[in-house]
């Protein structure tokens, strides 16, 4: 069992590195595209019009490929308010230890169902605008694309999600076991 989890993670690790090779190049694109229209507005006096767009499509996956690399990584903006209230409900560091790791199984649980329920919508919603055939308004690059681009990290997400719990389970039953941490 051990052998496999320790599997799981190291593909836990090869998947984040690849989030984070897209996110590289998609900020490196926008980047790139950002000079080229900054030079051709300001030095040709004629700017370029499909810019903008594959900078917001870029800027759009590269942020949801990074909800996946911060899912991996824990690094998600987290406001606790939950050590306040445990600490005046009881003094027992044992049962403390319990509360905060129930409660992380909690989150966890709640944004991996979250996070799967945004992968179907974002599923259906781009199978929608590939039957629509819409377009960009200036490129008029299939909107499809992006939208499985955003389904896809929505997929990472969860997956990363999925092992956030798998995690937080068992932390939560070795401290309700009496375990320290």
């Amino acid at each position: 069992m051990e052998g496999s989890r320790n599997a799981v993670e190291r593909f836990a690790d090869g998947l984040c590195k690849i989030e984070k090779v897209i996110m590289v190049i998609f900020f490196l694109a926008m980047m790139i595209i950002m000079f080229i229209q900054v030079f051709a507005r300001y030095v040709l006096h004629s700017p370029l019009a499909w810019t903008e767009e594959v900078m917001r499509f870029s800027f759009i996956l590269a942020s949801f490929f990074g909800a996946a690399v911060a899912t991996h990584e824990h690094k998600h903006v987290v406001i606790n308010f939950l050590s306040l209230i445990v600490g005046k409900i009881t003094k027992e560091e044992n049962k403390q230890n319990v509360i905060y790791a129930f409660f992380d199984l909690l989150v966890d649980a709640v944004c991996f169902l979250f996070c799967l329920w945004l992968t179907y919508m974002m599923w259906e919603y781009s199978a929608d605008l590939a039957v629509k055939n819409q377009l960009s308004t200036a490129m008029l690059f299939p909107m499809w694309y992006i939208g499985y681009g955003i389904a896809a990290s929505f997929v990472l997400t969860s997956f990363h999600f999925a092992l956030n719990t798998a995690s937080s389970f068992k932390v939560f039953n070795h401290q309700r076991k009496g375990g320290a941490q």
